[in-house]
């Protein structure tokens, strides 16, 4: 007799095997951050995060891509090192003024 896993733990892993990036689902066969880290460049891009706001956190983001807080946290890095954000100790990061 073989036992099947309940409905609760099919569906939870039908969630964590693709997550959805602007109407798209990840492709889970190469890297998620760099994936991660497109979408919210243009988000910042198109202004959803506008200058000088405060971004969005990382456990924040982790729940919303359904992936883990250490691949928010590369994606952003990415995104600190092309000077889109800026972080400032013990207050989060912000999105950094974009020249037009």
């Amino acid at each position: 007799m073989t036992m099947e896993p309940p409905e609760v733990y099919r569906a939870a892993a039908r969630s964590s095997q693709a997550a959805c990036v602007r109407d798209k689902e990840l492709d889970r066969s190469r890297p998620v951050w760099p994936q991660i880290a497109d979408e919210l460049r243009r988000r910042i891009d198109a202004g959803a995060y506008p200058s000088g706001s405060r971004f969005p956190a990382v456990v924040d983001l982790a729940s919303e891509f359904d992936v883990a807080a250490s691949t928010i946290q590369k994606a952003v890095a990415a995104l600190r090192a092309e000077g889109k954000l800026r972080t400032v100790l013990g207050q989060g990061s912000f999105v950094a003024d974009q020249e037009k």
